[in-house]
């Protein structure tokens, strides 16, 4: 005689019900922090920590080298400087400026190299100076 086989059943076995996947890797994850040393936690979090730490310091040394890199190329800031004043004064006037370098500290005393204010259609010089200090 053969055994009978009790008939197979698509229930799953008794047990608890489950939960929603994230309750359940929610507990798996407080067991693993509760099996975790405090100390080694805290580690954790000092990393964590250092290496924001280390982000935000990129950053602020990424922007001042860009404020000394154009700190000292200061032709350029007198083109880009030129471009903007010329623009301010041909919708107000008909005088253009014109000068070679800036030199000094924007925050307290700047000195234009060469300056020239001469009239656009003309081209004749109404100011000619070697420098001017602006402070």
């Amino acid at each position: 005689m053969t055994d009978p086989k009790p008939p197979e059943s698509s229930e799953p076995p008794p047990g608890p019900e489950p939960h929603g996947l994230v309750e359940e890797l929610r507990h798996e994850l407080e067991e693993v922090v509760e099996h975790v040393p405090e100390k080694v936690r805290w580690t954790v979090r000092k990393l964590v920590l250092i290496s924001v730490a280390g982000v935000v310091g990129l950053i602020v040394l990424a922007i001042v080298s860009v404020v000394l890199y154009y700190a000292n190329r200061t032709e350029l800031v007198a083109h880009e400087l030129t471009l903007l004043l010329n623009h301010t004064l041909a919708v107000r006037s008909n005088v253009r400026i014109d000068f070679s370098d800036i030199r000094g500290n924007p925050f307290h005393r700047l000195r234009l190299v060469q300056p020239r204010v001469v009239f656009r259609d003309s081209g004749r010089p109404l100011l000619e100076a070697p420098w001017i200090e602006i402070g």
